[in-house]
């Protein structure tokens, strides 16, 4: 009898303790709410005030390139060599060039490309938590346009107070007219 009881008795304990691990609220993690959050990033081309720059109809190309953890921290995926994230406007330019580097020369092609209206503007909506490049077609009527990384989301320093996350970016990214080609004439 004694063995039938406690046989009774561990049936009884592991019912109730499956019972009681199902009726458990579920909640997501900190770092799974920030993955899933979604932001947008507008481009603004500049006028380049010369009359062969079109702003209309450029084409930028996004790809997510690293991610930014639950406590706002953001990191470049290991692949493209970058240890921590740049923290001045030089290295961001130089990180941004040597990534975009590596995707040419592994032929990957932008997880989403769009094109910018009238007036050089262009919204990339429902984009994910991360860290991306921006890169525009070498082959544009605008310009040359230098590809430059974004943080989605981000944090902005204002009066001495750290405001964020903001899941809204504003982005002009640096951009200087085609070169001018010279006519030359042949001498013979």
């Amino acid at each position: 009898m004694e063995k039938k009881g406690r046989k009774r008795y561990c049936s009884l304990l592991i019912m109730v303790l499956l019972i009681v691990a199902t009726a458990l609220p579920v909640s997501a993690s900190e770092d799974t709410e920030m993955q899933t959050e979604i932001g947008t990033i507008r481009i603004n081309l500049k006028d380049l005030q010369t009359e062969n720059s079109v702003r209309e109809g450029i084409e930028f190309g996004l790809w997510k390139v690293g991610a930014v953890d639950q406590h706002g921290t953001p990191r470049i995926d290991e692949r493209y060599g970058i240890g921590e994230y740049p923290q001045d406007s030089q290295s961001l330019d130089a990180a941004a060039k040597g990534i975009s580097d590596v995707l040419t020369e592994e032929g990957k092609v932008p997880d989403r490309t769009e094109t910018t209206d009238q007036g050089g503007a262009l919204l990339l909506d429902q984009v994910e938590s991360g860290v991306y490049l921006l890169r525009a077609g070498e082959d544009n009527p605008y310009g040359e346009i230098s590809p430059f990384l974004v943080q989605l989301p981000y944090w902005e320093e204002i009066e001495g107070q750290m405001e964020g996350p903001v899941y809204e970016v504003e982005a002009e990214p640096k951009a200087s007219p085609h070169p001018v080609e010279s006519e030359t004439t042949d001498p013979g």
